[in-house]
């Protein structure tokens, strides 16, 4: 999935995700924490992807266990008390 470069950075990092079944933004509470100016990113939490492929099969997945997370680091859905 292509995302803008501070975007990729975060979900490389495990700050922001897809949630599958509604392919909406996810924004951690700990991004704050991690940047001053964190608060920006608020904005995004719970947002609906706006662009998707054509094409059914190039689309994300929507199957719950296919959260789309960085592999390097914990999903949102590990964070107590998350979104």
């Amino acid at each position: 999935m292509l995302l803008r470069s501070d975007l990729n950075r975060l979900f490389d990092r495990g700050l922001v995700t897809i949630e599958p079944e509604r392919l909406t933004f996810r924004v951690s509470e700990r991004i704050r924490d991690e940047y001053s100016i964190g608060w920006v990113y608020d904005e995004l939490e719970g947002k609906p992807l706006t662009v998707l492929p054509e094409r059914p099969d190039e689309r994300p997945n929507r199957q719950p266990s296919a959260l789309l997370t960085s592999p390097s680091v914990p999903s949102l859905c590990d964070e107590a008390g998350g979104r």
